[in-house]
């Protein structure tokens, strides 16, 4: 039964997002909560994890090799650094939770991941509204895609020191840090060999036999890591940007939709196995929503500094809490109701922001 609704789901996922003209990930978090709710009085769940588990397993590695393919370590930082002032002020969404927190209770590791759950947005709906909405080119679009970029660099290296640590066992750390430098020497060694053969594999990758490549060379860096517990998010970025720009829009196509449908199923299956309405708090609910309005602030401030035209909606744009939300508040038990309650929230006040705020041609600009 679990695995029917998360079908059916998709489905609703689809008409919604087709309809309203929103991105998948915002319409699976509204038609996940609309069905936990009916279950808390039909029971039509049966809290079962289900089948469509490696979907859920694969969703943020996939991301992060998404994120690699299409870029060099040259262009991505030059992106980045036209934008590294508004990014620092988004960092406030990190640091100002994790200093409240551990100020409270002391503890460094509890405050660090209420800080990673609150800190990311989502890529995948801020990129998507930015395109339904036809901005992906304009200044204001540059600066938001800068501060994800750098969310995402930040993302890598906090939780390739998480994933390294292995507590009171020194020596699996050394051996995990040997393989992982082993494992990026292979990934240079294989970006040299696909640049030499790149017209071999553009004419090849282009074909249906394609697709069985790009998932094989995936999933050998995804079971490796899974194997030997190697930090995935940074084997997998750089096993993008392995891939030479010339075959990487080949690619790119052919992984979106594997993404895509990881991620909804994966936000989906999160907010299935919490309990929505019977954990919540009003004290997690007021912290939710004063993180959500800080967003909104540091997100001004930065575009303020960049002394670019600032429309009403744009300083919304970064609100949206998704898949590295979630992802932070399955990987650390006891922070599952924190992040559903942030996911949640942030996506339904962002919903309601884009029906209410005016059109393109009638908003007016808060700064010029």
């Amino acid at each position: 039964m679990y695995e029917i609704m998360i079908l059916i789901s998709l489905i609703i996922v689809f008409f919604i997002s087709a309809n309203l003209k929103i991105p998948y990930v915002l319409a699976s978090v509204i038609t996940a909560s609309f069905i936990v709710i009916l279950n808390l009085k039909y029971n039509i769940l049966n809290n079962q994890t289900g089948n469509l588990s490696i979907f859920s397993q694969i969703a943020i590695p996939l991301i992060f090799f998404s994120l690699g393919l299409g870029y060099n370590l040259k262009t991505f930082f030059n992106i980045i650094k036209k934008t590294f002032v508004p990014s620092l002020i988004d960092t406030l969404n990190l640091f100002v939770p994790f200093i409240i927190l551990y100020l409270l209770t002391n503890e460094f590791f509890t405050s660090l991941v209420l800080g990673l759950i609150l800190y990311p947005s989502s890529t995948a709906i801020v990129v998507k509204i930015l395109e339904f909405q036809k901005k992906l080119v304009s200044k204001t679009t540059d600066i938001v895609i800068g501060i994800l970029l750098f969310e995402d660099i930040l993302l890598i290296i906090i939780l390739t020191i998480l994933d390294l640590q292995t507590k009171n066992q020194n020596d699996l750390i050394i051996l995990k840090i040997i393989l992982t430098i082993f494992m990026i020497l292979i990934i240079y060694l294989l970006s040299n060999l696909l640049n030499k053969y790149s017209l071999f594999f553009e004419k090849y990758l282009q074909e249906e036999i394609g697709v069985l490549f790009i998932f094989g060379y995936f999933f050998i860096f995804f079971s490796v890591c899974e194997i030997f517990h190697l930090p995935e998010v940074l084997i997998m970025f750089l096993a993008g940007l392995s891939i030479p720009q010339q075959l990487s829009s080949t690619i790119k196509p052919k992984i979106e939709i594997i993404k895509n449908f990881s991620i909804a199923i994966f936000i989906m299956d999160f907010i299935f196995q919490s309990k929505i309405t019977t954990d919540l708090n009003i004290i997690i609910l007021l912290l939710s929503l004063l993180f959500i309005f800080l967003k909104i602030l540091t997100t001004y401030i930065g575009l303020l500094y960049s002394k670019t035209k600032i429309q009403i909606k744009e300083i919304f744009y970064l609100i949206p809490r998704g898949e590295f939300s979630v992802y932070f508040s399955s990987k650390f038990n006891g922070f599952e109701i924190i992040g559903l309650s942030l996911v949640v929230l942030s996506n339904l006040i962002f919903t309601l922001i884009l029906l209410i705020t005016p059109s393109k041609e009638k908003q007016k600009f808060i700064y010029k």
